[in-house]
C-alpha cells in the first residue's frame, strides 16, 4: 500500500516510476490488512509499563500477543527500545508526529479510490548502506471462514483485548490475529491463530475455514510507533517510506503525498522532520 501510493502521487506529478516486489501486486503485508482505515489511531501501540502486565506477556499466556522463545536473544534489543518509548513524554511526541498523518487518511485514501474508479524478528539494521534502523517486525495470520445460516457481519469487529479483528471480505469473514514476536522468516506457528479462532466463534457463528494454510504477513515496526519517511542521508536519490507498524494501509496515501511532495521539492503538507531517519542516531 505504502509503495503503490508513493509510486501513484509521484506519477501525477509527471515522473516516471518501477515498482519492484517480491511478490505479484498486492500480495505483501497490506494484503493481510482487516480493511480498516483507522483515523482514530493517533495513540501509538505501546509497550506495557506495569509490572503485572509485563510479567503476563513474560509468561506467554496473553490474548493479544505470543512471543517465540528462540526469537527472545535477537528481539530483546528492539523490545527494551519498545520499552523506553513507551513513556508518557515519548507516547506523546509520538502522537504529534502521527496526527498530521492521520488527520490527511482518509481524505488521500478517497482521492485514490475516485482515482482508480474502484472502491476497492529478526532485527533490521539497513547496515550495508550504512543507516542502523532500528526496524523490527510483529508477524500476524489471518484466515477466511464461512458463516452459520444467513448471518451477515456488516461491519468490521475488534475484540481489543484479545488483538484480533472479524472484517467481511469477498472470500468470507475474515479474522486477523493479534502479535507475534518471532524471527521474520520462522516457519509460520499454528499457536497464533489457534488462541484467536476459539474466540472469534464466541463472538461470531463462524463455520469452516475456507483455506488449507492461514496466510502470515510481518508489520514492519519501529520502537516508537512512527514510520520513517524522507530522505536517505547518506545517498544521493535515495527515500525512505517504511516503518508503518499496523498502519500501513491507513497511512498508505498521506504517506505516498508527503513523500512524493518531499522528492520533487514541493512544500510537504506537514513538517516532516518527526520522521527522518536520523532520529535513531542515539
Amino acid at each position: 500500500m505504502v509503495g503503490v501510493s508513493v509510486a501513484l502521487h509521484l506519477q501525477r506529478r509527471g515522473r516516471d516510476v518501477a515498482l519492484i516486489d517480491r511478490r505479484d501486486p498486492g500480495e505483501e503485508t497490506s494484503y493481510g490488512n482487516a480493511g480498516l482505515i483507522q483515523r482514530e489511531a493517533v495513540i501509538p501501540y505501546t509497550f506495557p509499563r506495569e509490572f503485572g502486565v509485563v510479567l503476563s506477556y513474560a509468561m506467554n499466556n496473553r490474548r493479544d500477543a505470543v512471543y517465540h522463545l528462540s526469537a527472545l536473544p535477537r528481539i530483546a534489543p528492539w523490545l527494551f527500545q519498545y520499552w523506553r518509548n513507551a513513556i508518557l513524554e515519548r507516547v506523546e511526541r509520538s502522537m504529534r508526529a502521527l496526527a498530521p498523518l492521520m488527520a490527511q487518511c482518509v481524505k488521500k485514501h478517497d482521492a485514490l479510490i475516485a482515482e482508480v474508479g474502484s472502491a476497492a524478528h529478526s532485527l533490521v539494521n539497513h547496515r550495508p548502506l550504512g543507516y542502523q534502523i532500528p526496524l523490527a517486525v510483529k508477524r500476524g495470520y489471518h484466515m477466511h471462514y464461512g458463516v452459520k445460516g444467513n448471518a451477515t457481519l456488516g461491519h468490521s469487529v475488534r475484540d481489543a483485548d484479545g488483538g484480533f479483528t472479524l472484517a467481511p471480505m469477498r472470500k468470507g469473514v475474515r479474522l486477523t490475529t493479534g502479535v507475534e514476536f518471532a524471527d521474520r522468516d520462522a516457519p509460520p506457528s499454528p499457536v497464533r491463530l489457534a488462541r484467536d479462532e476459539p474466540l472469534a466463534r464466541e463472538l461470531f457463528p463462524l463455520t469452516e475455514r475456507l483455506e488449507p494454510e492461514p496466510w502470515m504477513g510481518c508489520r514492519p515496526c519501529l520502537p516508537d510507533m512512527v514510520p520513517v519517511i524522507g530522505k536517505g542521508e547518506r545517498h544521493q536519490g535515495l527515500w525512505f517510506a517504511f516503518g508503518h507498524a499496523h498502519h500501513g494501509f491507513t497511512l498508505g496515501p498521506v504517506t505516498g503525498r508527503l513523500l512524493a511532495e518531499m522528492m520533487t521539492g514541493e512544500e510537504p503538507f506537514t513538517e516532516p522532520s518527526p520522521y527522518a531517519a536520523r532520529r535513531f542516531r542515539n
